[in-house]
């Protein structure tokens, strides 16, 4: 060996390991291949957990809800394929041969999956924050670049870099081409800016929503999910640049990155049909069966902007209850019911459609369709000549769209007879 080079020593050494583990596979299985069986075992665990939700809150919707039917497909067919890959795991641990063809076809399955799983889980992300920026535009077409940017590098990635993987005769790949570290960096770089959108709107959002319960399901969702998907994408660099070998990972990869998109999407869904129905049947019903997962979140106007500085002639004043607003509702100054200035008339009913900065009986109403709130005043008789109520009216229901035109149909009339008092006159 003395005449040989150090290039071509160094050669010979490679020769040597890879020939060895051809003829001997059992070499080069991952000491710890248990940690295979560990991301299933938590997968079954995370199915025998939710199973209880999954009937009462999924199935149930199945005919109505979308979102179930994701749950519903992603659910079973990721369970089925990570049954599979613990069967191609097991045939690798006891140095089954597979043919090249073979071999190929699963790596390409095994990419199909993640790619799909993968899909429906930033799909439901980004909807969300879609929703949380009041369904801009802008941010749709933003989110569907970097789902397409995605998709792409993850085909670019199958296409060119898992024909030239090397592998052993059980599949177990000792070599990856640098080309997959395309698809990780470009699927962490779609999650940080996912997670940084998420986190900068939540904070800029009022506190008493940010606190509630959606608030901290939202929160909670997108870090775990995110997070876990971030570091998975990132062991999966490293390996594909050779910093750490993939032989020495075991190819265990795509196996927790598998189970961590399935665990994600059914909690993503599960938690926020159970928090549905508990405000469906909690008091007040303030949800009023509209929250849709992601596509509409009650992060309107606080109570405090419908606290009314215009109490009634007999001192009163109303204490509005929690009105949701949907996120459909434009956020203008329209939808607001307090004025600029202090109102201390004697017809609160002038707001009703009124955008003027006082409460004056010049203002004009609008001839703009404005969304705000119908009030009902206490004490109050109908000029028809209807007895007098006794008792104070309730708020009513919020989101009530009313038509200000330029006519006083809506504004009391000045002929009304001084003996009955009318809707712009209050009870002395």
């Amino acid at each position: 060996m003395s005449g040989f080079s150090p290039h071509d020593k160094a050669v010979a050494f490679k020769v040597a390991i890879s020939a060895s583990e051809h003829l001997n596979p059992s070499r080069a299985v991952n000491p710890s291949p248990y940690s295979k069986a560990i991301s299933f075992a938590i997968m079954m665990v995370d199915f025998v957990w939710l199973m209880r939700d999954e009937v009462k809150y999924v199935w149930l919707r199945l005919r109505t809800s979308w979102t179930a039917r994701i749950y519903i497909f992603t659910k079973y067919t990721g369970l089925v394929s990570q049954i599979y890959n613990v069967y191609f795991t097991v045939r690798m641990f006891l140095g089954v041969y597979t043919s090249p063809r073979g071999c190929r076809f699963w790596f390409m399955y095994q990419a199909i999956t993640v790619q799909f799983l993968l899909l429906f889980a930033e799909g439901l992300l980004m909807h969300r924050l879609y929703a949380l920026f009041l369904h801009n535009r802008l941010i749709l077409v933003m989110l569907i670049m970097f789902a397409l940017s995605q998709v792409v590098s993850m085909w670019v990635s199958t296409r060119l870099s898992f024909p030239s993987n090397k592998h052993t005769v059980t599949c177990l790949m000792v070599r990856s081409n640098p080309g997959n570290a395309f698809f990780s960096a470009t699927t962490m770089t779609t999650n940080v800016i996912i997670a940084f959108m998420t986190f900068w709107r939540y904070f800029r959002l009022p506190v008493k929503w940010t606190r509630g319960a959606l608030g901290r399901l939202v929160l909670r969702d997108s870090a775990c999910s995110l997070g876990a998907i971030t570091m998975i994408m990132f062991f999966l660099t490293l390996c594909s640049l050779e910093v750490i070998k993939f032989s020495m990972s075991g190819n265990i990869t795509y196996y927790w990155l598998i189970c961590v998109l399935w665990v994600s999407i059914g909690r993503i869904v599960v938690d926020h049909e159970k928090l549905r129905d508990e405000g469906e049947e909690g008091e007040g019903n303030i949800w009023k069966g509209t929250l849709q997962l992601t596509s509409q979140i009650e992060i309107g106007e606080s109570e405090s902007s419908l606290d009314t500085r215009c109490g009634s002639s007999d001192g009163r004043t109303p204490t509005p209850r929690t009105l949701p607003s949907p996120l459909s509702m434009p956020m203008t100054k329209a939808n607001q019911l307090s004025s600029s200035s202090a109102c201390t008339g004697d017809s609160p009913q002038k707001w009703l459609g009124d955008r003027s900065p006082s409460c004056g009986d010049s203002s004009e109403p609008s001839s703009t369709v404005v969304s705000t709130y119908r009030l009902s005043l206490p004490n109050v008789r109908k000029s028809n000549g209807d007895a007098s109520r006794a008792k104070d009216q309730p708020w009513a229901d919020a989101g009530e769209r009313v038509h200000s035109s330029g006519s006083s149909s809506r504004r009391p009339s000045p002929q009304s007879s001084s003996s009955e008092p009318t809707l712009s006159e209050a009870p002395s």
